[in-house]
Formats: structure tokens, C-alpha cells, sequence
């Protein structure tokens, strides 16, 4: 997953440098944990420009590491990470392992097995294509973004799966991850 901070491309001198936008590099600054009034931690996340947008204008201030951390300590984490959901922003109080496990979030989650395969029909099974890499032949359609989906249909590209990426034009998207996500699929 963090496998787009060691992407690297070729620079006009020859060397190799990591491609960083002028518009992720500023979400970035601001992009990070702050203390907020009741001394506890609070990450907001700016990276895409319409949350981006929605935690601002719950906070009230400039998109400034100074303004976001002054805006952000005029908050309790708590009352922060509700407002800032109610505003369909993104954002969360850092949470210690053991407050997570007693947050309904962590309890839901805690019920889960990591991987759940569900039954949709019957069917006799089939077995796996031939080919030269495990997931030769298997079909994968990827209608996912930014990180966990494109990094996973990533993986099954990687793995031999012909995979077919589908994206809206009107969905926000960060450059740095679709060049890290999209390579070995079709689109």
C-alpha cells in the first residue's frame, strides 16, 4: 500500500525523482495528525480537492498548515471527527488499539473474518485456466480508485488476471496513484 512513495520516473537531468503534483505536495503539508483543544489527535484528510473542500468549511480556515492547526485546536477530537462526517468530509481522532476495538467501527469489523466468500448460485466448479502465471486466463474488472481497490486488481494484473480498469472522468482521482495502480491492466 505504500508502494506510490517509491515511485520514481526520469527526470529532465537523467536522474530519477519521485513525481509529486504541486496539488498533492500542498494537501500533503496539511494532510497530518494535529492536536486539538482536549489533547488528543486528529488526522483530517485533504488529499482529494472535494473533501478537501468539505473539512475546510468545517474548519473555517485556509488551506495553511498554520490555519489547519489552529482551526483544528479549537476542537475536541470527538465533536471534530462527528461535524466533519455530518459534512460527508473525511477524518478521523487517532485512536489507541484498544479505544478502536470499543468503537462500534472496530466492533463491527472485529465480528469479520479478513477474507468472506459468499455463495451467489450454483453452478458446477471450474477449474483454474491454463496458463503460465497463477491467475492466467481469470477475468478481473476493476471499478475501483485511489489505493486499496487499484493496488489489489494491481496485484492480480501482476499475477497473470487480465484486468479491465473502468474510471469516470467526473470522479476525482490523485495522479501520483494511478500511475503507481494502473500498470498491467487495460482501461
Amino acid at each position: 500500500m505504500c508502494s506510490v512513495g517509491y515511485l520514481q520516473r526520469q527526470g529532465a537531468n537523467g536522474g530519477y525523482e519521485r513525481p509529486t503534483s504541486a496539488q498533492l505536495a500542498a494537501a500533503l503539508r496539511i494532510t497530518e495528525p494535529w492536536l486539538t483543544r482536549d489533547g488528543r489527535w486528529f488526522l483530517p484528510h485533504f488529499v482529494l480537492p472535494n473533501l478537501k473542500e468539505r473539512v475546510l468549511g468545517v474548519l473555517g480556515c485556509e488551506a495553511t498548515p498554520k490555519a489547519v492547526e489552529k482551526a483544528v485546536a479549537q476542537w475536541d477530537a470527538l465533536d471534530l471527527e462527528e461535524a466533519i462526517a455530518e459534512a460527508r468530509g473525511c477524518g478521523a481522532m487517532v485512536r489507541s488499539c484498544e479505544e478502536w476495538l470499543e468503537h462500534p467501527h472496530g466492533q463491527f469489523l472485529a465480528d469479520k473474518p479478513i477474507v468472506e466468500i459468499k455463495k451467489i448460485g450454483d453452478s458446477a466448479p471450474e477449474p483454474f485456466p491454463d496458463g503460465t502465471r497463477p491467475l492466467s486466463g481469470i477475468r478481473v474488472l476493476d471499478l475501483t480508485r485511489i489505493l486499496a481497490g487499484p493496488t489489489a486488481a494491481r496485484t492480480l494484473a501482476e499475477h497473470g488476471a487480465d484486468v479491465l480498469m473502468v474510471a469516470a472522468d467526473h470522479l476525482p482521482q490523485i495522479t501520483e496513484c494511478v500511475m503507481d495502480t494502473c500498470h498491467g491492466k487495460r482501461s
